[in-house]
């Protein structure tokens, strides 16, 4: 895995972002389903407009996690 930096109150940490956790170089690590925002998963394929029911067996849910930097900045704002 490689470690993006980012810059919060004037001291830089070092994060990366897995497929279930994301962690933070002396902070520790985090689920992903924890800590992220929903972002909205559309109904229909958006190429082929095939339902996504039927193009992945395990599409249950409308809403998958998105990390982005501006969330590792408000954890790390929330824990140090």
């Amino acid at each position: 895995m490689s470690y993006r930096k980012i810059e919060v109150g004037g001291r830089t940490f070092e994060y990366t972002i897995g497929r279930t956790h994301t962690k933070i170089r002396g902070l520790g690590v985090f689920k992903n389903e924890d800590i992220a925002e929903k972002i909205e998963v559309p109904d229909y394929c958006e190429c082929c407009g095939e339902p996504m029911s039927i193009l992945y067996d395990n599409y249950v849910t409308k809403t998958k996690p998105g990390i982005t930097p501006a969330i590792v900045a408000r954890l790390i704002r929330s824990r140090t």
